[in-house]
C-alpha cells in the first residue's frame, strides 16, 4: 500500500504482507475499502487524541497559546509518521471519511471554538471563523504537501513559528513585537 497507494493496492498482496489468507481477511471486512477505512480509523484517532491534547484549555493557556501548541504537535505529528500522517491528512479517500466520521467532527468543533472565542471581540467580514479555521487548517496542511512533493525540505516544524505567526495576523492578533 505504502508503494503503490490504496487504489492499486490488491487483496492478495496485503495479505502476502501481514502474512494471512484472503478468507481470514474477509471475514473482518467485507471488501478492500472497508479494510481501509478502518485502518484509517485507527491512525486517525491516534493523531486526534494527541491534537486534542494540545487545544483543550488547561490553566490559563491563551487561545494564541494552544493554536501555537496545535500546529507544533501537527508538525511534530508528521515528522515522526509522514506516511501515516499523509494517510489520514492528506489522501483523497481520507477526506471521505474524516467527513463522515463523527469523532473527527467533533474534534474540528472544538477546534472552531478556539477560533470563534478570538473572533469575539473582532469581525472577519467578509470571512467568518469557520473561513478562518478553514484557511488555518489549509496553511498547516501546505507544509506536509509541499514537503511531500519535494518542494520545501523538512522537517515540518521547523516551519510552526511561521504558521502561527501567518494564522495570528489572518485572525487579527498581530503577534507582539511584529
Amino acid at each position: 500500500v505504502r508503494k503503490d497507494g490504496m487504489e492499486s493496492a490488491n487483496v492478495r498482496a496485503i495479505t502476502r504482507g501481514a502474512d494471512v489468507t484472503e478468507a481470514t481477511l474477509y471475514r473482518y471486512f467485507p471488501d478492500k475499502k472497508s479494510m481501509f477505512e478502518e485502518v484509517w480509523k485507527k491512525e486517525a484517532y491516534v493523531f486526534l487524541d494527541a491534537l486534542q491534547k494540545v487545544i483543550l484549555p488547561v490553566g490559563d493557556a491563551s487561545n494564541a497559546e494552544l493554536l501555537s501548541n496545535y500546529v507544533q504537535e501537527h508538525f511534530s505529528l508528521y515528522d515522526a509518521n509522514p506516511a501515516g500522517y499523509a494517510y489520514v491528512f492528506l489522501s483523497s479517500a481520507a477526506r471521505k471519511w474524516r467527513s463522515a466520521d463523527s469523532r473527527y467532527q467533533e474534534f474540528k468543533g472544538d477546534l472552531g471554538r478556539i477560533f470563534g472565542s478570538m473572533n469575539q471581540s473582532k469581525s472577519f467580514d467578509p470571512l467568518s471563523a469557520e473561513m478562518v479555521r478553514r484557511i488555518f487548517i489549509s496553511t498547516i496542511y501546505f507544509i506536509p504537501n509541499s514537503i511531500e512533493s519535494g518542494q520545501i525540505e523538512g522537517p515540518a516544524s521547523r516551519y510552526a513559528a511561521d504558521i502561527v505567526t501567518i494564522s495570528m495576523r489572518l485572525l487579527g492578533n498581530v503577534p507582539s513585537g511584529e
